[in-house]
């Protein structure tokens, strides 16, 4: 099975409580191993995978394993992006993702990925407006750290958004709030065995079919859960419904 763009969703704690955080309020909760396994069952590529939160500083036990994991069944990757607020400058994930990007770049078919270069992958640090209100300059450290690093890039993220979603504590704010579309269609090719469709897994294992949803919206807008049924049959009865 292969994937275009997975999103695990590593935490829910958070060391921040920015005004603009459209997943509302942080929780004590971490996505298990059982989540990780169940979802690269069967796995075989994987275009694109986000680590997100959530704070993915805070969840770095859990970062390494699913980088184990997919080291050892030998899925083959393209890419990973990582966004932290900067508060904590963690070697132990920049160790993690230097393995994670050697593995990526041993195992390119350069025949077949033509495009894919040394920037390809990025850890990056939220400085935007939102955030530098709260954290101030504490970023500085991790920057310090991170930037020695080939996969970093410190304009991901530096951009500050103009319109907010309309999701989590965001609502709350005061700021310009824009809704958040509705994702309902489920794009995928069957015979490839192929999901293009974002897929996000969130701690409890929930699979939804947008990054940007509160943690209570995506209560309402999940479509499975991966240790009650595979990740390709919640996408296939997800397609069916749409035929």
């Amino acid at each position: 099975m292969n994937l275009d763009n997975l999103c695990f969703e590593v935490t829910r704690k958070c060391n921040m409580t920015c005004g603009h955080c459209l997943r509302g309020e942080a929780q004590n909760k971490s996505i298990s191993k059982s989540v990780i396994d169940k979802t690269l069952e069967n796995v075989t590529r994987i275009n694109s995978i986000t680590f997100t939160g959530g704070e993915p500083t805070l969840a770095i036990p859990q970062i390494k394993y699913i980088v184990d994991q997919i080291i050892s069944k030998n899925i083959l990757v393209d890419r990973f992006f990582v966004a932290t607020n900067g508060k904590i400058a963690s070697k132990e994930l920049v160790d993690i993702l230097w393995k994670f990007w050697v593995y990526i770049n041993e195992s390119i078919d350069e025949s077949i990925d033509e495009s894919i270069d040394d920037n390809y992958s990025c850890l990056t640090i939220s400085k935007d407006d939102f955030h530098n209100y709260e954290i101030g300059n504490d970023w500085l450290e991790a920057e310090s750290l991170y930037k020695a690093f080939v996969f970093y890039d410190d304009k991901c993220k530096s951009e500050t958004p103009k319109i907010l979603i309309n999701e989590g504590r965001a609502i709350e704010s005061g700021y310009e709030c824009k809704d958040k579309e509705k994702v309902t269609k489920v794009y995928m090719i069957e015979e490839d065995e192929y999901i293009e469709s974002m897929v996000y897994i969130n701690v409890k294992g929930d699979v939804i079919l947008s990054c940007d949803y509160s943690y209570e919206t995506q209560n309402k807008e999940k479509i499975g859960n991966v240790l009650t049924n595979s990740l390709w049959n919640i996408y296939l009865q997800k397609f069916n419904e749409e035929i």
